[in-house]
């Protein structure tokens, strides 16, 4: 398990890319939990190559770009929990998590979705969406979630819903 925390005056401008490049930290983490740091940006392949991790947790950063590709080759994740950070996009990042079961993305500002940013998750079961600012929902943010169980869109500010 690694855990970093911006607590105590630590702080990350950059996200920490180069922890994750070492086979044997690819090879055994299970966790990964990062939270009050202030990186930017979430690069395209973060957290590539991990073959254990099982649960990526990112909470209390400030403003975060996420970009495509993010979540790549990771086939045990089971669990992302992104929650009150400022990220008010979210791209196609997920790619080959098969495992993937629960997205949490609480308390983000989320506005906006690129198309098919969900798509690729065959086994997701649980998704939640509380606390953001989607004003609308189009069919197909959801396309390919054909396991999902509970979708959780609580406090945003829904005014289109797709007929």
């Amino acid at each position: 398990r690694l855990k970093l925390s911006g607590y105590n005056n630590f702080t990350l401008r950059q996200f920490p890319k180069i922890l994750f490049q070492t086979q044997t930290l690819r090879d055994s983490l299970h966790d990964v939990i990062l939270s009050d740091l202030q990186f930017r940006t979430l690069p395209t392949g973060a957290f590539k190559d991990m073959s254990q991790i099982r649960l990526i947790e990112i909470s209390l950063c400030s403003r975060i770009e996420i970009q495509t590709n993010t979540f790549d080759n990771l086939p045990r994740l089971e669990k992302i929990v992104m929650t009150k950070n400022n990220i008010p996009r979210l791209p196609r990042m997920f790619r080959n998590v098969p495992s993937l079961r629960e997205i949490y993305f609480e308390d983000n500002n989320i506005s906006t979705f690129e198309r098919g940013v969900f798509e690729s998750l065959k086994n997701l079961n649980y998704l939640t969406l509380d606390n953001n600012k989607i004003h609308t929902l189009s069919s197909y943010y959801f396309d390919g979630l054909t396991e999902l169980n509970t979708l959780e869109l609580r406090y945003n500010q829904i005014k289109h819903l797709p007929s």
